[in-house]
């Protein structure tokens, strides 16, 4: 998982986007091989609706994954308004989940604003 997560971070993208789908193609059913191909897609203007599916599938098979809810929150939230309520509420699962301060600190201050727009 740890190997995924680097390629999926890794600044070429042939060889982050080449990791994610080995990763697919040998475990359908891994969530950390959904958020690499998630996170590989994501860096990419016309896969951002690939990046979105896959890490909706990413938190469906791990729910519990605080880093996943962190970058699907984030993404969704460059789709606008229409988003807000999903970012919520993914942020809110992000908290209920995550360790990592400086994260928890950041999505603390972006909740406020955001539930303003509900």
């Amino acid at each position: 998982a740890t190997e995924l997560v680097s390629a999926a971070n890794a600044r070429s993208g042939r060889r982050a986007k080449k990791a994610a789908d080995e990763a697919l193609e040998n475990g359908p059913f891994s969530a950390p091989a959904h958020y690499a191909a998630g996170m590989v897609a994501s860096r990419f203007k016309d896969s951002q609706d690939e990046a979105r599916n896959e890490l909706q599938k990413t938190v469906e098979l791990d729910p519990s994954w605080a880093l996943a809810r962190l970058s699907r929150g984030d993404l969704l939230l460059k789709d606008g308004p229409t988003a807000v309520p999903a970012v919520v509420a993914e942020y809110e699962a992000f908290l209920q989940y995550s360790q990592n301060q400086a994260d928890i600190s950041r999505v603390r201050k972006a909740l406020p604003a955001l539930k303003k727009k509900l």
